[in-house]
């Protein structure tokens, strides 16, 4: 696959990146007629967070989230029990929680108040905190008892909240202020709107269609078991699925969360294969970036992800303790005679928001 160049970083971990970003694996440049066009895809690694601004190393980090009314990213430490706030470029600004607070989170979601929504293990409750910390209030989940693995949280167009119900197999939607239940969806099981252990969910960018991630592997022989499931928004009819319990490109071994870019693509993370994979909005396959390590670009038992503003995608490392920001790119190549202009590089998720601080060259070294 051929690259994009890619000016290092400040820090000095990122000097490796001085010769170019990262291969977008499997999915890249075709074999086409003498005019057709070319695509080629190109990630590229911008900055890691490894650490809270007071309260030391991430031990065990279990999600992360970002706050779109505060332009925040907001992560989740599961051993701490901590959470904080980090700018868009992975700078620390302060953290909160500890044992009485938070007691084994599992994860997080902020919603369009800012408030901040965490599940815990085995606790059929969400624990919300305001935008800067304070412990606000409980919200029990309705028809969850005390053996209830809630599996996720994510945040619908309309800000209402989606929780995922592993032990009842559900994605279950709350009102956002009194967390009253709207709606459930699915059963326990295997097949067409069903989840053994869903693992996340996320919204098209018009809100069209929901996609739900399921985590169980479903037993030999079983149809329509799929990993990525969409359902249309308006009834939660099922469309269509994609990705198996398999070998394969577009298949997973530990899928473990799922986000959509701004332009409509899906992205799902895999703790086994280290691997973020990235789909069109119909389920293609169309590359893959990662893989295990600790170098700028791999992604070491990624756990979560989220989407920021413009370009960014934020991805939760559990083996190597750290969050990486990454920015997608797509250039479109005219295969044209000699000496014809060629083709213009083209923003995959819009124009990177001047609040970022990022430019061409986001680290400002020419």
């Amino acid at each position: 696959m051929r690259l994009l160049s890619r000016r290092p970083a400040v820090a000095a971990a990122f000097l490796a990146l001085a010769a170019g970003g990262l291969a977008a694996q499997e999915g890249g440049t075709r074999t086409r007629s003498a005019f057709e066009n070319e695509i080629v895809w190109t990630v590229r690694p911008l900055t890691s967070a490894w650490s809270w601004l007071f309260e030391g190393r991430f031990e065990d980090l279990a999600g992360v989230a970002y706050d779109r009314v505060a332009h925040e990213v907001v992560a989740l430490d599961q051993r701490q029990g901590r959470a904080g706030m980090f700018t868009p470029d992975l700078f620390p600004k302060f953290a909160f929680g500890g044992p009485q607070a938070m007691r084994n989170p599992g994860n997080l979601v902020v919603d369009l108040e800012g408030r901040i929504w965490v599940t815990f293990a085995r606790v059929g409750a969400l624990r919300r905190f305001n935008y800067r910390g304070d412990w606000l209030d409980d919200i029990e989940v309705p028809g969850a008892t005390g053996r209830a693995n809630l599996s996720f949280l994510d945040l619908a167009p309309d800000g209402s909240i989606l929780v995922g119900d592993a032990e009842a197999g559900q994605v279950l939607c709350l009102e956002a202020d009194s967390g009253a239940l709207r709606w459930r969806l699915g059963r326990k099981g295997y097949g067409r709107g069903r989840f053994s252990s869903p693992s996340g969910a996320a919204w098209s960018p018009d809100g069209s269609l929901l996609y739900v991630l399921e985590r169980g592997t479903p037993p030999p022989g079983s149809r329509d078991a799929f990993v990525v499931q969409a359902f249309r928004a308006s009834d939660r009819e099922y469309q269509f699925g994609w990705g198996r319990h398999a070998d394969g490109k577009m298949n997973f071994s530990a899928p473990a969360a799922i986000a959509v870019t701004p332009a409509g693509l899906v992205v799902v993370c895999d703790a086994i294969q280290h691997a973020v994979k990235v789909f069109d909005s119909m389920g293609k396959f169309l590359f893959q970036f990662g893989g295990l390590g600790t170098r700028p670009g791999d992604t070491y038992r990624p756990v979560d992800l989220a989407a920021g503003d413009g370009q960014i995608l934020y991805v939760a490392e559990k083996g190597t303790g750290r969050i990486q920001a990454f920015e997608f790119f797509r250039e479109v190549r005219k295969n044209l005679p000699p000496g014809a202009p060629s083709g213009k590089e083209d923003s995959l998720l819009g124009e990177v928001p001047k609040s970022l601080g990022f430019s061409a060259d986001p680290f400002g070294l020419d």
